[in-house]
């Protein structure tokens, strides 16, 4: 018995193993054709498929900068994900300190099932009422607009994960701060938010993902290229590139979106892995 256990044990790592390593190398073959051919001339693109490029094209980058806007879409998603990311990890730490901290009353019970709640729900249900009531109160194509959206995307997962960060903590510690003096912000701003510095870098890193790759509702209520984020502009320069045949251009603004999110990736990658273990054991 204990030998077929071990058996199907391997068997179901091996399988998990191999599918976890066929999905990396699919993702990288994409993303190094992408890069490739973000580098090759047009025409080659569809001669030379896989192979380098015979010159590596920079101006495709340029092209792609400023003649397909990707400068101005750049500067609108960083204003509109910097305000959203920094309101709702005020507001989001707040109520996951009140929650964790107050759980002896019934209301905050329900709070926290509400958020739970609130991140189950599908934007395509909410999509035409909360259109209808953006173009009422004159919100469509404007950043109040999509960062009030995006905000209330990203406070149910913040507050969900920061609860049980805040909840793990000690109630020691907390006790012996007000025995020193300490107001109740005063701890939660010198001491909780510093001990859930993992959990803090790992909302905010996941957050900063989901709003740089977010296109559902940036395409339903925004149509001004002047206030459109970064994917609901690259949709824009497929369509401006594919009239002229520019295909590098696409290839090159695809990559412009991807980079960052890469970089910042493998800069915060410790403390990702770490806040998502801490969480997991913590929860």
């Amino acid at each position: 018995m204990r030998k077929e256990k071990n058996l199907r044990t391997r068997v179901v790592t091996g399988v998990q193993y191999s599918i976890i390593i066929l999905w990396v190398a699919i993702t990288l073959v994409v993303f190094g054709w992408v890069f490739l051919s973000s580098f090759k001339a047009n025409s080659e693109i569809f001669i030379n498929i896989w192979g380098l490029p015979s010159k590596w094209m920079a101006v495709n980058y340029k092209n792609a900068w400023t003649h397909g806007y990707m400068n101005h879409y750049v500067g609108n998603t960083v204003i509109i994900v910097l305000t959203s990311l920094t309101v709702s990890m005020i507001m989001g730490s707040c109520t996951a300190y009140a929650i964790s901290r107050y759980s002896h009353l019934r209301w905050t019970k329900w709070i926290s099932v509400a958020f739970i709640m609130g991140m189950s729900i599908p934007g395509q249900i909410i999509i035409v009422p909360l259109y209808i009531r953006f173009s009422q109160l004159h919100l469509l194509n404007t950043y109040p607009g999509i960062i009030l959206v995006y905000i209330t995307i990203l406070l149910p997962f913040t507050v969900f994960v920061l609860t049980g960060f805040f909840r793990s903590l000690p109630k020691d510690v907390e006790e012996a701060a007000q025995i020193d003096g300490c107001t109740r912000f005063q701890v939660f701003y010198k001491i909780f938010l510093p001990m859930s510095k993992p959990g803090l870098v790992t909302v905010l890193t996941m957050n900063l993902f989901t709003l740089w790759n977010e296109y559902f509702y940036s395409m339903m209520l925004i149509s001004d290229e002047k206030v459109m984020p970064l994917s609901a502009g690259l949709y824009n320069l497929k369509n401006q590139q594919q009239m002229s045949m520019d295909w590098a251009s696409i290839f090159a603004g695809v990559m412009i979106m991807l980079i960052p999110t890469v970089i910042i990736f493998f800069i915060l990658q410790k403390h990702i892995t770490r806040g998502v273990t801490d969480g997991a054991v913590k929860g």
